[in-house]
């Protein structure tokens, strides 16, 4: 009998044991897969100018269908998350490659103008619900628990270079040969990400539950993990300033590039996106390791107040010289992602074993719920405060991004 226990004690060690090449196939395919899965990702932000103009939209108007990828994100994630705790993270992600590609071929072809650009977004938003969590979770399952921080965060880096390649990438493409044909570049992405999972993750189903429940208890349990419960809603703060600043940079720098004058150094605005959003790499993985060595709510409720400074500075700034413009819009990326992959390691590491799929869930349905107000807000300020137009109107835009830190601020403080 005790030979039997420890044979299967060593089995249950080898099942668990990833080997160290094979961990970093796996490492390099999921970041590798999401720079290609986040290709139709800034598609519809970069050219938010040019929607407003061809379709007749409000900037409220615009603001709603920039968060509608977000609200549909928000909906889906609870299922496809949570799912990863009953079945293979692998087959949720490759399910989901299938409705983004989808998603990004049917706004080329069928977008036609608010509603039909609403249910396109919307279905692009679940097809990346069941794409970036779980990804997380297939790449969590098969590294050794020593690299999860770590490995986590080059996770979540990886998403600010893929959303910097897609702003450029659709800006480059739609100059040339029109929007839909943007779409339908970018929406190629996400097949080639699950072509290479499907290639290079071999199956790992997670071990069954001991006490089944449906999502809401799930998430009621994962509430009362007061530490993990912390991060979450931290993350939603971040998220809701991250995604405004996100879905409305390009038009910001339309506006400033209009302002600057004949004969003034400027750049076209998807470029500024891509660099922008590109310095989030750099930031999240200094921030991570800033927060393993000062502690983890400390680095990121001091990121959090500081990224509400320079926001206030951003739109103080607006109407100004360009580059001043410029440096802060860079500044501003860099705190918002400092915390990025902080928040989402922090929730990792305090979640219960038992309830790393709903946590993880909880985690991105709160930060992509938040995500969605975020553009809306700015759009609803710039109409309220004047139009893309006026200055004021953008001191009031980033004054309603940067409430995200502040909020994110007290959220911290409060679940200490």
């Amino acid at each position: 009998m005790e030979r039997n226990r420890c044979a299967a004690t060593r089995l249950a060690a080898a099942a668990r044991y990833t080997p160290p090449m094979r961990g970093k196939r796996v490492v390099v395919a999921l970041c590798g897969g999401q720079l290609f899965e986040l290709l139709p990702h800034s598609v519809y932000a970069a050219l938010i100018p040019l929607f407003i103009a061809e379709w007749g939209l409000s900037n409220a108007e615009a603001g709603w269908i920039g968060g509608m990828g977000a609200f549909g994100y928000m909906l889906a994630v609870p299922f496809l998350g949570s799912a990863t705790d009953r079945v293979d993270a692998r087959l949720v992600y490759l399910g989901s490659a299938v409705l983004s590609l989808a998603a990004g071929l049917g706004f080329a072809f069928a977008a036609e103008g608010f509603w039909s650009a609403v249910a396109w977004r919307m279905l692009a938003g679940i097809g990346h619900a069941g794409m970036y969590m779980p990804g997380l979770r297939a790449l969590t399952d098969r590294v050794d628990a020593a690299e999860k921080s770590r490995v986590v965060v080059s996770y979540t880096a990886s998403y600010s270079v893929g959303v910097a390649a897609s702003f450029v990438i659709a800006g480059w493409i739609a100059a040339r040969w029109g929007w839909p044909a943007a779409f339908i570049v970018s929406g190629i992405g996400p097949a080639v990400a699950g072509l290479i999972v499907a290639a290079v993750l071999r199956p790992k189903w997670p071990p069954p539950p001991a006490n089944p429940a449906n999502v809401l208890t799930q998430f009621g349990q994962v509430a009362k993990n007061r530490a993990a419960l912390g991060y979450i809603l931290g993350y939603g703060c971040h998220s809701y300033e991250l995604m405004g600043y996100r879905a409305w940079s390009v038009a910001f720098m339309v506006f400033a590039a209009a302002n600057a004058g004949p004969g003034a150094f400027v750049l076209e605005p998807t470029v500024v996106a891509f660099l922008v959003t590109l310095f989030g790499l750099p930031a999240s993985i200094l921030g991570n390791e800033l927060a393993i060595r000062l502690g983890r709510r400390r680095l990121i409720g001091s990121v959090m107040a500081l990224s509400s400074i320079v926001a206030l500075s951003v739109g103080a700034a607006a109407g100004g010289p360009y580059l001043l413009i410029l440096a802060l819009m860079i500044l501003h990326a860099v705190m918002m992602a400092a915390d990025s992959g902080s928040l989402t390691a922090g929730t990792v590491a305090a979640a219960k074993p038992e309830q790393q799929g709903a946590t993880m869930a909880l985690h991105s349905m709160t930060g992509f719920g938040c995500s969605f107000l975020g553009p809306l807000m700015v759009g609803l300020s710039l109409d309220a405060a004047g139009g893309r137009a006026d200055p004021a109107a953008w001191f009031f835009a980033f004054a309603a991004m940067g409430l995200g830190g502040v909020l994110g601020l007290l959220v911290l403080r409060i679940t200490r």
